[in-house]
Protein backbone atom coordinates (compact mmCIF):
# COMPACT_ATOMS: atom_id res chain seq x y z
CA UNK A 1 0.00 0.00 0.00
CA UNK A 2 2.68 2.22 1.02
CA UNK A 3 4.91 1.54 -1.58
CA UNK A 4 1.92 2.83 -4.06
CA UNK A 5 1.14 5.98 -2.53
CA UNK A 6 4.77 6.54 -2.92
CA UNK A 7 4.61 6.20 -6.17
CA UNK A 8 1.69 8.16 -6.57
CA UNK A 9 3.31 11.35 -4.58
CA UNK A 10 6.69 10.70 -6.69
CA UNK A 11 4.88 10.63 -10.35
CA UNK A 12 2.40 13.84 -8.65
CA UNK A 13 5.58 15.75 -7.36
CA UNK A 14 7.48 15.34 -11.06
CA UNK A 15 4.64 16.61 -13.38
CA UNK A 16 4.27 19.69 -10.87
CA UNK A 17 8.06 20.42 -11.18
CA UNK A 18 8.23 19.50 -14.74
CA UNK A 19 5.17 21.66 -15.92
CA UNK A 20 6.44 24.65 -13.65
CA UNK A 21 9.40 24.64 -15.07
CA UNK A 22 9.19 23.80 -18.81
CA UNK A 23 5.09 24.30 -19.04
CA UNK A 24 5.22 20.89 -20.64
CA UNK A 25 4.74 17.21 -19.07
CA UNK A 26 6.63 13.93 -20.24
CA UNK A 27 4.00 11.31 -21.20
CA UNK A 28 5.55 8.85 -19.82
CA UNK A 29 4.59 10.43 -16.50
CA UNK A 30 0.78 9.96 -17.20
CA UNK A 31 1.00 5.71 -17.64
CA UNK A 32 2.77 5.43 -14.69
CA UNK A 33 0.41 7.54 -12.47
CA UNK A 34 -2.49 5.59 -14.17
CA UNK A 35 -0.96 2.83 -12.97
CA UNK A 36 -0.39 3.37 -9.97
CA UNK A 37 -4.23 5.13 -9.21
CA UNK A 38 -5.25 2.00 -10.57
CA UNK A 39 -3.19 -0.40 -8.10
CA UNK A 40 -3.88 1.41 -5.02
CA UNK A 41 -7.89 1.55 -6.08
CA UNK A 42 -8.39 -2.08 -6.64
CA UNK A 43 -6.74 -2.58 -3.48
CA UNK A 44 -10.31 -1.32 -1.98
CA UNK A 45 -12.99 -1.27 -5.10
CA UNK A 46 -14.16 -3.63 -7.02
CA UNK A 47 -13.71 -3.42 -10.64
CA UNK A 48 -17.44 -2.43 -12.16
CA UNK A 49 -17.58 0.31 -8.88
CA UNK A 50 -14.18 2.06 -10.71
CA UNK A 51 -15.32 1.58 -14.01
CA UNK A 52 -18.73 3.07 -12.99
CA UNK A 53 -17.28 5.88 -11.27
CA UNK A 54 -14.33 6.43 -14.05
CA UNK A 55 -17.41 6.59 -16.70
CA UNK A 56 -19.07 9.31 -14.67
CA UNK A 57 -16.19 11.39 -14.29
CA UNK A 58 -15.65 11.14 -18.20
CA UNK A 59 -18.58 11.88 -18.89
CA UNK A 60 -18.19 14.99 -16.58
CA UNK A 61 -14.92 16.10 -17.89
CA UNK A 62 -15.94 15.92 -21.78
CA UNK A 63 -19.28 17.56 -20.99
CA UNK A 64 -17.12 20.55 -19.41
CA UNK A 65 -14.23 20.71 -21.86
CA UNK A 66 -17.15 20.78 -24.77
CA UNK A 67 -19.56 23.71 -22.90
CA UNK A 68 -15.96 25.16 -22.72
CA UNK A 69 -15.39 24.84 -26.55
CA UNK A 70 -18.61 26.11 -27.62
CA UNK A 71 -18.85 28.87 -25.23
CA UNK A 72 -15.53 30.53 -26.49
CA UNK A 73 -16.59 29.32 -29.69
CA UNK A 74 -20.42 31.40 -29.76
CA UNK A 75 -18.38 34.07 -27.91
CA UNK A 76 -15.41 34.28 -31.11
CA UNK A 77 -17.99 33.79 -33.69
CA UNK A 78 -15.51 30.81 -35.23
CA UNK A 79 -15.05 27.21 -34.02
CA UNK A 80 -12.81 26.62 -31.79
CA UNK A 81 -10.27 23.68 -30.48
CA UNK A 82 -9.30 24.50 -26.94
CA UNK A 83 -6.33 22.31 -27.30
CA UNK A 84 -4.80 24.91 -29.72
CA UNK A 85 -4.03 27.72 -27.41
CA UNK A 86 -6.18 27.80 -24.24
CA UNK A 87 -5.37 24.39 -22.80
CA UNK A 88 -2.68 22.04 -23.04
CA UNK A 89 -2.88 18.00 -23.87
CA UNK A 90 -0.78 17.43 -20.73
CA UNK A 91 -4.04 19.25 -18.35
CA UNK A 92 -6.17 17.59 -20.05
CA UNK A 93 -4.29 14.08 -20.24
CA UNK A 94 -3.76 14.67 -15.89
CA UNK A 95 -7.63 15.37 -15.68
CA UNK A 96 -8.48 11.63 -18.09
CA UNK A 97 -6.25 9.85 -15.72
CA UNK A 98 -7.21 10.93 -12.38
CA UNK A 99 -10.95 9.58 -13.61
CA UNK A 100 -9.50 6.55 -12.49
CA UNK A 101 -9.03 7.30 -8.81
CA UNK A 102 -11.62 9.67 -7.57
CA UNK A 103 -15.10 8.74 -6.92
CA UNK A 104 -18.13 11.00 -8.96
CA UNK A 105 -18.83 13.17 -5.85
CA UNK A 106 -14.50 13.24 -4.93
CA UNK A 107 -13.83 14.20 -8.63
CA UNK A 108 -16.12 17.14 -9.71
CA UNK A 109 -15.15 18.52 -6.37
CA UNK A 110 -11.64 18.43 -6.78
CA UNK A 111 -12.61 19.72 -10.02
CA UNK A 112 -13.90 22.51 -9.44
CA UNK A 113 -12.39 23.33 -6.16
CA UNK A 114 -8.77 22.33 -7.60
CA UNK A 115 -9.38 25.19 -10.95
CA UNK A 116 -10.62 27.91 -8.41
CA UNK A 117 -7.42 27.26 -6.07
CA UNK A 118 -4.92 27.29 -8.86
CA UNK A 119 -6.59 30.51 -10.75
CA UNK A 120 -6.02 31.65 -7.16
CA UNK A 121 -2.47 30.93 -6.67
CA UNK A 122 -1.46 32.21 -10.20
CA UNK A 123 -2.80 35.42 -10.04
CA UNK A 124 -1.05 35.96 -6.46
CA UNK A 125 2.07 34.59 -8.61
CA UNK A 126 1.72 36.87 -11.14
CA UNK A 127 1.06 40.07 -8.76
CA UNK A 128 4.56 39.41 -7.69
CA UNK A 129 6.35 37.59 -10.08
CA UNK A 130 8.66 39.47 -11.71
CA UNK A 131 8.64 37.79 -15.50
CA UNK A 132 4.81 37.51 -16.16
CA UNK A 133 3.25 34.60 -18.42
CA UNK A 134 -0.03 34.11 -19.41
CA UNK A 135 0.10 30.16 -19.65
CA UNK A 136 -1.04 28.61 -16.23
CA UNK A 137 0.56 25.21 -15.25
CA UNK A 138 -2.48 23.69 -14.59
CA UNK A 139 -2.02 20.03 -14.69
CA UNK A 140 1.24 20.93 -12.50
CA UNK A 141 -1.00 22.83 -9.73
CA UNK A 142 -3.55 20.20 -9.70
CA UNK A 143 -1.26 17.68 -9.59
CA UNK A 144 0.49 19.41 -6.53
CA UNK A 145 -2.94 20.05 -5.03
CA UNK A 146 -4.19 16.12 -5.47
CA UNK A 147 -0.38 14.71 -4.10
CA UNK A 148 -1.32 17.43 -0.96
CA UNK A 149 -5.04 16.30 -0.20
CA UNK A 150 -3.98 12.48 -0.92
CA UNK A 151 -0.95 12.91 1.60
CA UNK A 152 -3.46 14.64 4.47
CA UNK A 153 -5.56 12.08 3.89
CA UNK A 154 -3.38 9.06 3.88
CA UNK A 155 -0.97 10.45 6.75
CA UNK A 156 -2.87 12.58 9.23
CA UNK A 157 -6.87 11.61 8.34
CA UNK A 158 -5.94 7.90 7.56
CA UNK A 159 -9.27 7.65 6.05
CA UNK A 160 -10.67 6.17 2.81
CA UNK A 161 -9.83 8.71 -0.01
CA UNK A 162 -12.81 6.30 -2.04
CA UNK A 163 -15.84 7.58 -0.01
CA UNK A 164 -18.16 9.17 -1.60
CA UNK A 165 -18.54 12.69 -0.49
CA UNK A 166 -14.83 12.63 0.95
CA UNK A 167 -15.14 16.39 0.91
CA UNK A 168 -18.48 17.03 2.76
CA UNK A 169 -16.69 18.95 5.50
CA UNK A 170 -16.06 21.88 3.43
CA UNK A 171 -19.51 22.73 1.74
Amino acid sequence: MWISHLIILVVLSAIFFQDIKNRSVFWFWFPLLIASLLADRLRIDAINKILISTGSNLIFLFIQLFLVTLYLSIKNKTWLMITDDLIGWGDILFLVVIVVYLPFVNYVIFYICSLIAVLLIWLIWQSVADVKSKFIPLAGLQSILLAVYLFFSWVYLKKDVFSELRFEHLL
